[in-house]
């Protein structure tokens, strides 16, 4: 039997690239609790973490075995340096890169930017991103035993089997993704695809893996600005990246858009030599620090769950068509065909 080694350098790596690169930050108070400790126990049959396939135990025909590490990366450094001592959730584990939920037996939905690259839309394909991760359900801090170990069950274990649908060009971002088997003991997610659903004052919560950790949910938060003519929404969510692709819900624990966005993590504390959480005092206020320190925190980006359901139902329908009719790029193509205006789209907006 063929085990892969579980390589804390490499998954690091892996981790602080790509998905994991688009920021998200706190809003006054850090918000986050573990799963465990809410009332929202539920979610753990229906969120998911994306986690780099290597990292698990395999046979020799390739089927994922029950994985128990030894060792594993850790919120006690960040880019290679400590954080602080106080740090919220520090001693846990942070294996994963993205975020994603059940919307049906076998499908699951993400951030666009966590399956395909930027400047681009697919319909029914296979990614790199889709070949490279697995998607992991009740991964949660008691997942952590009592000798130190992480386990992570085979049961829980779900493969990529194609990319159904994919947006990631600035203008919108999602990913539907079909599960290599259906999750008949998960629970899919209602989405409320009303327009109403996203209207400014909204009081919605999120459920994810921030920075890779453990499922944590995050709540007393509102829809700040909503403009109809846009796909996306702005929120004083708490949220950092690996929450990309989580599900953003109304108090009915309705779907009713995509964590996608945000301010900048962390910041270094020079005083005390060590990365601490970046808060910020509101959307358009002022952050530790800020990506446009003219205009304020950004506030955290979300795509309207019509607009990527929308989308979906179109690519769905018309497929590869779709995309060779609208004259779009392709994953397949170099990225140095994207036009210089969808990277001014992107600079700006993320």
């Amino acid at each position: 039997m063929k085990h892969k080694l579980f390589k804390i350098a490499a998954l690091s790596l892996v981790i602080s690239t790509n998905a994991m690169a688009m920021n998200k930050v706190i809003y006054g108070q850090d918000n986050r609790v573990s799963i465990e400790e809410s009332d929202k126990g539920f979610l753990v049959d229906s969120v998911a973490a994306m986690v780099p396939s290597y990292i698990f135990a395999r046979s020799e025909s390739g089927e994922v075995l029950d994985s128990i590490f030894k060792s594993f990366p850790t919120l006690k450094s960040h880019r290679g340096y400590p954080t602080c001592s106080d740090m919220k959730f520090r001693s846990e584990p942070t294996i994963s890169s993205c975020t994603g939920f059940l919307i049906g037996e076998n499908l699951l939905m993400t951030a666009g930017h966590c399956m395909i690259k930027g400047g681009t839309q697919v319909a029914d394909t296979v990614s790199d991103s889709c070949k490279k991760n697995k998607w992991v359900f009740n991964y949660k801090a008691t997942s952590v035993n009592s000798d130190g170990k992480l386990v992570i069950e085979k049961n829980e274990v779900y493969g990529c089997k194609r990319v159904v649908a994919a947006s990631y060009t600035g203008l919108l971002d999602y990913a539907v993704v079909e599960l290599d088997r259906r999750a008949a003991d998960k629970k899919p997610l209602k989405l409320n695809l009303k327009s109403t659903a996203v209207k400014e004052g909204t009081d919605i919560y999120v459920a994810g893996h921030p920075t890779g950790l453990p499922l944590k949910v995050s709540g007393d938060a509102k829809i700040v600005t909503n403009k109809p003519y846009r796909n996306d929404v702005t929120t004083d969510l708490d949220t950092f990246a690996g929450n990309s692709g989580s599900p953003v819900l109304n108090s009915k624990d309705e779907v009713v858009g995509i964590l996608v966005a945000g301010e900048i993590d962390y910041v270094f504390d020079y005083d005390k030599m060590c990365y601490r959480v970046n808060k910020c005092e509101g959307q358009g206020k002022k952050c530790d620090r800020m990506s446009y320190p003219s205009k304020g925190a950004m506030g955290e980006t979300v795509t309207k769950i019509a607009a990527a359901n929308h989308d979906y139902v179109l690519k769905k329908v018309l497929g590869p068509l779709f995309i060779n009719q609208n004259g779009l790029i392709s994953e397949e193509e170099d990225e140095e065909e994207i036009v210089e205006e969808v990277e001014e789209i992107l600079n700006a907006g993320f």
